[in-house]
């Protein structure tokens, strides 16, 4: 099953949405990162990535990689 491109409005919405208090984001080129903070949760919204097979991915404390991506998200954050 392809997946789900996602609108352009729905990625100019995103690059448009500043950190806050909830939530610490950055971008790349193929994706967004978002933790927020208040539920613990790190959202990846894929922009652009063939090779990606799904369009959102959520980490939540039990999942494998979640420290290492929130850390990330974190860090690359606040160097912008």
């Amino acid at each position: 099953m392809p997946r789900t491109v996602i609108p352009h409005s729905v990625i100019a919405e995103l690059r448009a949405s500043p950190s806050s208090a909830d939530n610490i984001c950055y971008f790349t080129n193929s994706a967004a990162w978002v933790y927020n903070k208040f539920n613990g949760l790190v959202k990846l919204v894929v922009i652009d990535s063939p090779s990606m097979t799904n369009d959102v991915i959520y980490y939540d404390k039990y999942s494998k990689n979640y420290e290492t991506h929130k850390n990330r998200i974190m860090k690359l954050a606040n160097d912008d």
